[in-house]
């Protein structure tokens, strides 16, 4: 019985003296195509200033992944802050509904971006990554978009469960909210952003 983390063989109720865990790997030659040109070009791309701070969370437009604690933090950091955009990467059923509240919630600060091949790229021009869950509905593995943040050395916010932990240890080299917990995200973000020797440690 094979899983990519030890909270999916318990999950699925595995006999355990039959199960192993094998981690998702990781290809470090994916970052060699980073460079501060294709950041820039990226940003320039996307019509950002060099004062705008990209936060992005890349997953599966599905109501598996949970895009509106995603919207609520960008209102709620839109309150208060006009020089941080969020970016939504990824493609599913749910891409107009998502659209339709991103609209009624008059979010100016949010782009929808759809199936891209340069996350490389997006995730390296970000400041920081999110990966919200709907733990009603699903629990993580070992998530590739927290891994790939990770080796590119860009800070994940994710919330608690599944394998999630297994690769986060939460305020060292990442951090775990409970899930449907706008308001700790948006204060994480606003408090990384606002204290650059936190944010680089």
């Amino acid at each position: 019985i094979i899983s990519n983390s030890h909270a999916g063989l318990i999950a699925k109720h595995a006999v355990l003296p039959k199960a192993r865990v094998i981690y998702n790997g990781f290809d470090y030659k994916r970052v060699q195509t980073i460079s501060p040109q294709s950041i820039t070009e990226l940003r320039q791309s996307l019509n950002l200033k060099d004062n705008i701070y990209l936060i992005t969370m890349i997953a599966r437009l599905e109501p598996a992944k949970d895009w509106n604690t995603f919207l609520r933090v960008a209102k709620q950091i839109q309150t208060t802050r006009n020089d941080i955009y969020f970016l939504a990467v990824g493609k599913g059923s749910c891409l107009e509904k998502l659209k339709h509240k991103c609209s009624q919630l008059k979010l100016h600060n949010t782009k929808f971006l759809g199936f891209r091949n340069d996350v490389e790229q997006i995730i390296a021009a970000s400041q920081l990554t999110l990966l919200f869950s709907n733990e009603k509905l699903h629990a993580e593995g070992i998530s590739n978009s927290i891994m790939e943040s990770m080796a590119i050395g860009v800070p994940v916010i994710a919330s608690e469960g599944g394998g999630t932990s297994e690769i986060i240890s939460n305020d060292i080299d990442g951090f775990i909210i409970e899930p449907n917990n706008d308001l700790k995200a948006s204060q994480i973000i606003i408090k990384l952003l606002d204290n650059a020797n936190l944010y680089h440690n």
